[in-house]
């Protein structure tokens, strides 16, 4: 689709192809065939968060209080 002003093509408008999500990027394939990091083509799990001893409400529940 072309966009037009004055009878004249100003833009194209295209649609885009999605990336495949399982293929790494090019550093990611080259840091995959060093051996230097492993990749299942999954997406990462983490570990919880760290609880950090104290008293006190997280910034997370006054970030949220201050929302309101």
């Amino acid at each position: 689709m072309e966009v037009t002003s004055h009878h004249r093509p100003i833009a194209r408008i295209t649609g885009l192809q999605a990336p495949h999500p399982a293929v790494p990027s090019q550093s990611l394939q080259k840091a995959i065939e060093a051996g230097l990091i492993s990749w299942s083509g999954q997406k990462p799990v983490f570990p919880p968060p760290v609880q950090l001893p104290g008293e006190g409400k997280p910034i997370s529940a006054i970030v949220l209080e201050d929302r309101d």
